[in-house]
């Protein structure tokens, strides 16, 4: 266990704290709210800052913002795209846990019949889902997961959740402690990590930063960034942490009600406060 692990839980903020002036001369914009103070820089290695927040907050936005800043940007999406691509290392544990039930299905030919599917907890990119079969020979199973049916199934099996998460996190730890070691010590490595509230990772991170906006602002993006339903988009919201829960871990709160150009230059203040910490 790391020494960040090892300590404490930090105090817990109420939901009217998170609307408390900033510290003065710290951050100084409309759209930030400092929880606790930023801790100081270490000197062995890199800075881990932790990006998070519920869907539709705008948590890849400030992410893509802050490396436009200089910041080393860790792509867990990516990570977690490359182990469960087709030979990737998490699929015969993923198989072996969910059966054959999620992985897509090949005619006698070896050829995949696909449509476009979407699910915002599995992976944010378009993927492939196989067609049922033409009744032609016999189907065979492929090396490629059917995303949808995953997550399908975790959605509604809590258990199935855990399981997923105790194939894939560990995956995404080793890889993200590596880029660490990788980087020299004045380097700022900043992670979108959308579940650190939710998988109690908060102690891995340096910083924490909290993306938030109003529901209604967030089930207008995922319908016209991502094409969801109202319906689902509430009930993707009503899944995850709490607003409370998510200040409780926070030194950062963003309060994202504006648009791309603006969280832009949040970031930028949020850069030059840490680079100046």
């Amino acid at each position: 266990m790391s020494e960040l692990e090892k300590q404490p839980a930090p105090t817990p903020y109420t939901s009217a704290e998170i609307t408390e002036p900033t510290e003065p001369g710290v951050l100084q914009h409309p759209q930030l709210r400092l929880l606790r103070p930023l801790p100081p820089r270490p000197i062995d290695r890199a800075w881990k800052i932790c990006v998070s927040g519920g869907i539709g907050s705008g948590k890849s936005t400030l992410v893509r913002a802050l490396g436009d800043c200089g910041a080393e940007v860790f792509d867990a999406d990516a990570v977690l795209r490359r182990a469960t691509a087709p030979g990737g290392v998490a699929l015969p544990a993923l198989r072996q846990a969910f059966g054959s039930g999620v992985f897509t299905r090949c005619h006698p030919s070896g050829d995949l019949d696909t449509v476009t599917v979407r699910h915002p907890d599995i992976d944010r990119a378009s993927e492939t889902k196989a067609k049922p079969g033409d009744g032609t020979g016999t189907d065979t199973d492929s090396d490629t997961l059917d995303r949808a049916a995953l997550a399908a199934l975790i959605f509604a099996n809590p258990g199935a959740k855990a399981r997923l998460e105790g194939i894939l996190h560990p995956l995404l730890w080793q890889d993200f402690d590596r880029v660490v070691a990788g980087l020299p010590p004045e380097a700022i490595l900043v992670a979108e990590i959308p579940l650190v509230t939710e998988t109690g990772n908060a102690g891995r991170f340096d910083i924490i930063i909290m993306v938030d906006a109003p529901h209604e602002t967030r089930i207008k993006r995922l319908a016209t960034g991502r094409g969801m339903n109202e319906t689902s988009a509430r009930e993707r919201i009503a899944a995850q942490a709490t607003r409370e829960d998510r200040a409780a871990i926070a030194h950062v709160w963003v309060e994202n009600t504006g648009n791309a150009a603006e969280l832009s230059t949040v970031a930028k203040q949020l850069w030059d406060a840490m680079v100046k910490t």
